[in-house]
């Protein structure tokens, strides 16, 4: 799965200012899907830092009613990967 998020994130590069893939399938949904931020965390961290054309992050996309739910699946990113830092 992984090989397939790099290869599709290859072969949309030149598109990636328009609409970053964060932004139109992690972030603009009904519902979030941590399983696939995870996968693209996991494989192209930087994807969250590409702005699309308007000049807008992925998160900046997310609704408002899941803020909560994105300030919560953040926090635990980020202790995972202190802990995974420190263990380096």
């Amino acid at each position: 799965m992984a090989e397939l998020v790099t290869l599709i994130t290859l072969a949309l590069s030149p598109l990636l200012h328009l609409m970053p893939p964060v932004r139109s399938r992690t972030c603009w949904r009904k519902e979030p899907d941590f399983e696939l931020i995870d996968l693209i965390l996991n494989e192209e961290p930087d994807l969250l830092l590409i702005a699309d054309n308007r000049g807008h992050l992925p998160l900046d996309y997310a609704r408002r009613e899941h803020w909560g739910l994105w300030i919560s699946y953040l926090a635990v990113r980020m202790k995972k990967e202190i802990r995974r830092r420190l263990s380096l």
